[in-house]
């Protein structure tokens, strides 16, 4: 039963190895999935863009036939398109653009916290990886302080280990 003090101190070693693995895999970890959230980010604030394009273009078309339709049926019901008309036909012009404005507006502020999300999410895993490193280093710190405090206990006790190795019980818990 001697060999058992050593087998101990050879246990918290290993357990402080197997912690700062731990520790450094779940920062890496961590850090990978914050920068897949940011590529994430990244697509939806292209696709914001995109889509705000897209809206933008649908809404010139839709104002471009509004006063084509305004003006045929001016033309068709024998009105000048020259005082009230022409107003009527500008505020459709001027109503349209500031639909066309206001779809990248909101495209260009959708995209825009999208990339704020995808900034955080760089920066949130960069810290992730820094707390992991911390962790391990820490881990190993503590660990390898109490192996060595057990060791010092173990190896200051008077006859801890000498019957040991004189009895051939090495590697034997019998």
């Amino acid at each position: 039963m001697q060999a058992l003090p050593f087998i101990a101190v050879a246990l918290s070693a290993i357990g402080t190895v197997t912690a700062v693995a731990g520790a450094a895999q779940a920062g890496d970890a961590q850090q990978a999935a914050e920068q897949y959230n940011a590529q994430v980010d990244a697509v939806k604030a292209q696709e914001a863009q995109n889509q705000a394009a897209s809206q933008a273009a649908i809404d010139q078309q839709t104002t471009r036939r509004n006063i084509g339709q305004i003006s045929a049926a001016y033309g068709a019901g024998g009105v000048d398109a020259s005082g009230t008309p022409l107003s009527v036909m500008m505020d459709q012009t001027t109503q349209g653009e500031m639909q066309r404005q206001l779809d990248l507006y909101r495209g260009n502020t959708n995209s825009m916290s999208d990339l704020q999300q995808a900034t955080l999410d760089t920066a949130s895993g960069a810290a992730a990886a820094s707390a992991g490193a911390i962790k391990a280093g820490s881990t190993l710190m503590t660990g390898a302080g109490s192996t060595a405090n057990s060791l010092n206990t173990l190896m200051a006790t008077p006859n801890a280990g000498s019957n040991m190795f004189t009895t051939g019980q090495v590697g034997s818990l019998t």
